[in-house]
């Protein structure tokens, strides 16, 4: 049997069926059941929403934040395999995951993912930075997950908390971006 079989196939494999619940989710959608639903939103401080959205979609949040993010692309795409990376050397938790869709307009960028076959949780999450009307920056994340491997099950009941600090960090670290000055020409 040539390399590449059935264990590769299986590792490229969502962990989850309900594909791309998220992006009716930042919308105030339902999420599916079964799983942990997580909503967090954050006003940013900064106006530079050219500057947030873009680091959003080229891991430059994530980055922003400490977080290292793997993939062969620099920019967020529909079907791109991408590998949030925590830790440090061997005690690095490498999560693979594959982005279900994005948005990419005047006012929004966003994207959603979902983990893959070995990932910790099953489930999606979706990062959103949005403009309003009058100006204000948010950040929004909404995930659904459900503990998927045998140590984020034996984390049981700190998970919700991590989960939120993490997402909090992040909203930091888009909230020092978007208070990057605004180039004039």
């Amino acid at each position: 049997m040539s390399g590449g079989g059935a264990a590769e196939e299986r590792a490229e494999e969502l962990n989850y069926s309900e594909v791309g619940f998220t992006q009716a989710g930042l919308r105030g959608g339902p999420l599916p059941p079964g799983y942990r639903h997580l909503r967090v939103s954050r006003r940013l401080t900064g106006t530079n929403f050219d500057a947030v959205s873009q680091a959003l979609l080229t891991w430059g949040v994530h980055a922003a934040a400490g977080v290292r993010m793997e993939s062969k692309a620099e920019r967020a795409a529909p079907g791109l395999e991408v590998a949030t990376c925590l830790g440090v050397g061997r005690a690095t938790i490498r999560a693979r995951c594959r982005i279900a869709w994005v948005e990419d307009s005047e006012n929004c960028a966003a994207f959603g993912y979902g983990g893959l076959v070995g990932h910790p949780f099953a489930g999606e999450e979706a990062f959103q930075v949005s403009r309003t009307a009058d100006g204000k920056l948010w950040f929004t994340v909404v995930a659904y997950s459900r503990a998927d491997r045998w140590f984020s099950r034996l984390a049981g009941p700190l998970v919700p908390l991590f989960q939120r600090a993490y997402l909090l960090w992040l909203a930091r670290a888009a909230g020092r971006i978007s208070r990057t000055p605004i180039a004039v020409p």
